[in-house]
């Protein structure tokens, strides 16, 4: 039986963190403030949570089909562990870094990424890349970041004004286009030095 399908009962254990997070939140705000919690439930934007929660069932359900697994062990990026990344590893760990994040998110991404590293290995160049793509290759549309999508909701209901796709996108293509060969050249060379 495949080990993706089987459920460990961790799942739901781990859900609850979170609620109980949000619980204890709401309320120590509402001890501390002496006002109802129902105030501070009722500011929520349930629009962006259902929108989260959505995500990351996509993304588990896209994780399941083990293509990540795939193209991860056919392209060579398991064997990154130990050691620098040929430059044709590390353009194919960009293009498949920055095409997620900006098909499914940079949240989805790190933590599919995160899920294939080698536990205990040494894989520091390995993250750094991936922190540089995701934050870097989340301004290329409004899809790729939840904070995208957030900042233009919130510029429609506060400040009026309708961010189109085409203006974020010729804004963000050319950010991203000039942060992220300088952020990869950058820790690549610093890589190549043995800084630590």
């Amino acid at each position: 039986m495949n080990e993706s399908v089987v459920s460990t009962g961790k799942e739901t254990l781990i859900c609850l963190v979170p609620l109980a997070a949000a619980v204890f939140a709401v309320t120590t705000d509402a001890v501390l403030n002496r006002r109802p919690a129902l105030a501070l439930v009722k500011r929520a934007d349930w629009s962006v949570m259902l929108l989260l929660c959505a995500l990351f069932i996509w993304m588990q359900g896209f994780h399941n089909t083990h293509l990540v697994h795939f193209v991860w062990h056919e392209t060579g990026l398991r064997d990154t562990s130990y050691g620098a990344m040929s430059v044709k590893t590390l353009a194919v760990f960009c293009v498949f870094v920055v095409l997620g994040n900006n098909f499914i998110g940079s949240v989805p991404v790190t933590l599919i990424v995160c899920d294939l590293l080698e536990p205990c290995a040494y894989q520091r160049g390995i993250v750094l890349y991936l922190a540089v793509l995701c934050t870097a290759g989340s301004n290329l549309t409004l899809y790729s970041s939840t904070a995208n999508m957030i900042a233009v909701q919130r510029g429609i209901q506060v400040l009026k004004y309708r961010l189109p796709f085409l203006v974020h996108f010729q804004y963000g293509f050319l950010s991203s286009l000039i942060l992220l060969p300088f952020g990869i050249m950058l820790i690549y060379g610093l890589l190549l030095l043995g800084v630590k």
